[in-house]
C-alpha cells in the first residue's frame, strides 16, 4: 500500500505523532526519538535517545523495515510488548501507509519502495 500512499496525507496524520516525535534532520530528539531517516534504521538506534528506549525495544533487534514500522504504528504494544510508547496505534491500514509514505520522504535518500 505504501507505493500508492500519499505522503502529504501522512504529514497531516503525523500531527498527532508530532506531540512527541520530531522529524527534522539533525534535530535533537524530544520526548520520543527523532524519526528523520527511520526506514531501514536499526531499532533503538537514535543516538541521542539511546538511554530512553525501553528494554523491550532494545531487545527486539532488527531494522525499521516497511513491515516492522507498519506493525508498530498499527499497534505498538502488540508489536513490542513492553514498549514505552503510550500511543494506542493507527487502526486504518491506509492511514498507516500514508504515515509511512510521509516518513519515507524524510530522509536524504528515501528508502526504496518494497516490491
Amino acid at each position: 500500500m505504501v507505493a500508492t500512499a500519499k505522503a502529504e496525507d501522512g504529514a497531516a496524520l503525523f500531527k498527532k505523532c508530532a506531540a512527541c516525535h520530531v522529524v527534522k534532520k539533525d534535530a535533537a530528539s524530544g520526548a520520543a526519538p527523532n524519526l528523520w531517516g527511520i526506514l531501514n534504521r536499526p531499532l533503538a538506534a537514535q543516538a541521542d535517545f539511546a538511554a530512553k528506549y525501553s528494554d523491550a525495544l532494545k531487545a527486539k533487534g532488527g531494522e525499521w523495515t516497511y513491515e516492522n514500522l507498519a506493525a508498530f504504528i498499527h499497534q505498538p504494544k502488540g508489536y513490542i510488548a513492553g514498549t514505552k510508547m503510550a500511543f494506542a496505534g493507527v487502526k486504518d491500514p491506509a492511514e498507516v501507509a500514508n504515515i509511512i509514505a510521509y516518513l519515507r520522504s524524510l530522509a536524504d535518500s528515501p528508502a526504496p519502495l518494497p516490491n
